[in-house]
């Protein structure tokens, strides 16, 4: 059996490998059209800012150990121009000559590209996107040789953020560009001011809701170090930056072209479409990666995911597909194989809540992704799973009554150990407690409390699952209660409806109009150091005897530093007969890190 791969970077090259692993006589050939496979595209921003310094360190495998240890034929500098899937052959391009590769199964694992807009001036030459090796070489030696002072980054998404970071630490001012009102659309806006903020605390100076319609290079100043002058970026407010270096950091766009070519149905931004084995409609042609439509295990909608988690996921599963289907219509056994023993096995066996492929009840299923992702900006980590609150809004979802919100303020670890820090976990779950998404921010234990949600949505968790959890702890690592099952303990109460929450804007709005008071049930001491506009100060141990000095005809809104006070003055008002008392969400900590100016 000779199976083609078009792509050797995430899905092609873990396709490749487990295609190995699976079946040692098969001829298994990598076409890839730049000078790299395997290579560790995430760590590309950290190479530029020094974090990084070997480049050798980001490339996980080359050709020729490839070959040596998976006996895989890797063909570096090759085009795949077209797929004649009558003859079942590729046609290959290369820097010699040209010719035509047969297969008896394809795997289109093309990646994606960076989007490159159609503006005035964004070919020119100090304008750059950052997506492969040879990226990142030249820029990197643009930061080397000629000492940036400036540079602009359009685009607030990982890549633009993690490229900030790095040129600020090579010692470069970054004015950060973005067309939207907020950085990481990963995140809801509340959690993304956090973000916003820390970048502005390292002087990274944020122009939001800015959209670039010009590019202009200037002629470089006599005796520059550049080979080429500083760019000149107009917005459509009229506003103008004039930078030594551009980074587009825009999004991107499946690499579908070859596939739509060839007749495989491809989705409105030209990602391939599957069916749950990772097939296309043609039977020897199967897509894996960022090129592809995959589900989103929540909403069930059809979305593009381009994340490497996901990539290798998916390529190692096309070669347990590739492999027992040849085997079934081989006439083997119709069960499959162990990999250790390569003996006839559990094929297919994916668990209770397996469901048959369309292709072939035996095969192999790609679940849907829920699009985990965590990012580094500084000293915060940023990171989400699942559906943002806009996307839930956006599914015609009712807050407050369909689904809801809540977000905990809880220490990385126990207080009273040395250096734990603050992290705002933001839980989104529906009517019945079930996990719709997550967001955490915060300096460090982020990736542990988001990764903990994502297993438990990963296998159809509500909220009481996440109180059920038994975490480790330890003083140096959690607390006996984790973030995590007090954001459980938190959903479980306003489900029960013992409480309710506000986030900060809904707060601001509801105040500012006079519907809600604002009470602050902190002490004085804590009060000087920050008060809420218009708010009421009763502190906690006096609220029950002062409880008459509160309107009974207005929502309340109670807020502590943490939240933990806040709660409890809800329930002590609640009981005392007041109607409408809802909780500030992390209370003033939040609030103040995710206020903008």
């Amino acid at each position: 059996m000779k199976i083609v791969i078009i792509g050797g970077v995430a899905a092609g090259a873990s396709c490749a490998a487990r295609l190995r692993r699976l079946d040692e006589n098969a001829e298994i050939i990598v076409l890839e059209r730049g000078p790299y496979i395997s290579y560790a595209n995430c760590g590309l921003p950290y190479h530029v800012g020094n974090v990084i310094p070997d480049q050798d360190d980001l490339l996980l495998m080359d050709p020729e150990l490839m070959d040596l240890r998976y006996n895989v034929d890797v063909r570096v500098n090759s085009t795949a121009t077209a797929i004649d899937r009558s003859r079942k052959t590729v046609h290959v391009r290369t820097p010699q000559r040209e010719y035509d590769e047969s297969y008896d199964h394809l795997l289109i694992a093309t990646g994606s590209s960076p989007i490159r807009p159609n503006i005035p001036g964004i070919d020119s030459p100090g304008i750059y996107s950052l997506w492969t090796v040879p990226d990142t070489e030249k820029i990197k030696a643009i930061v080397d040789q000629t000492h940036p002072k400036t540079a602009a980054v359009i685009g607030g998404g990982f890549i633009g953020l993690e490229m900030a970071e790095n040129l600020v630490q090579r010692g470069v001012h970054v004015d950060l560009i973005e067309a939207e009102n907020q950085v990481m659309r990963t995140l809801d806006p509340e959690m993304a001011a956090v973000v916003e903020n820390e970048l502005e605390r390292n002087n990274v100076t944020l122009h939001l809701e800015e959209r670039v319609t010009d590019f202009h290079q200037e002629a470089p100043a006599a005796g520059s170090a550049s080979p080429q002058g500083p760019v000149t970026i107009t917005t459509e407010s009229g506003k103008q930056f004039t930078v030594d270096m551009v980074i587009l950091s825009v999004g991107t766009r499946p690499n579908g072209e070859l596939a739509k070519a060839a007749g495989l149905k491809v989705n409105s931004r030209g990602g391939i479409i599957v069916d749950r084995s990772l097939r296309t409609e043609d039977p020897f042609i199967w897509a894996a990666g960022d090129v592809i439509e995959v589900e989103q295990r929540i909403s069930g909608q059809k979305v593009m995911i381009p994340l490497a988690g996901p990539a290798n996921k998916q390529g190692r599963l096309a070669a347990d597909n590739i492999i027992g289907l040849s085997r079934i219509l081989s006439g083997g056994a119709p069960g499959g194989f162990s990999e250790s023993s390569g003996s006839q096995g559990d094929y297919g066996r994916r668990g209770s809540d397996s469901r048959s492929s369309a292709s072939h009840p035996l095969l192999k299923e790609y679940p849907g992704s829920l699009g985990t992702s965590i990012a580094k900006v500084f000293g915060l980590s940023a990171a989400s799973t699942g559906l943002t609150e806009r996307q839930v809004l956006d599914r015609g979802l009712r807050k407050n009554r369909d689904f809801y919100t809540l977000v905990v303020n809880q220490k990385s670890h126990a207080g009273y150990y040395p250096g734990a820090c603050s992290l705002f976990l933001k839980l989104i779950f529906d009517d019945r407690g079930r996990i719709l998404g997550a967001q955490c921010v915060g300096p460090e234990g982020v990736d542990k409390r988001i990764d903990t949600v994502a297993a438990a949505a990963c296998m159809g968790g509500t909220v009481h699952n996440l109180t059920e959890l038994e975490l480790a702890y330890a003083p140096p690592y959690s607390s006996a209660k984790d973030p995590v099952n007090m954001a459980g303990f938190c959903a479980e109460n306003v489900l029960e409806g013992m409480t309710a929450f506000v986030s900060p804007a809904e707060c601001d709005e509801m105040t500012g109009a006079n519907r809600a008071l604002f009470l602050d049930v902190r002490t004085p001491g804590e009060l000087a150091q920050w008060s809420y506009p218009g708010g009421v100060n009763i502190p906690l141990e006096q609220l029950r005897s002062r409880a008459g000095e509160l309107p009974r005809d207005r929502v309340i809104i109670t807020s502590c530093r943490i939240g933990v006070r806040a709660y409890v003055a809800c329930r002590i008002l609640r009981q005392l007969g007041f109607q409408d008392v809802r909780v500030l969400e992390g209370s003033m900590e939040f609030y103040t890190a995710s206020h903008r100016d």
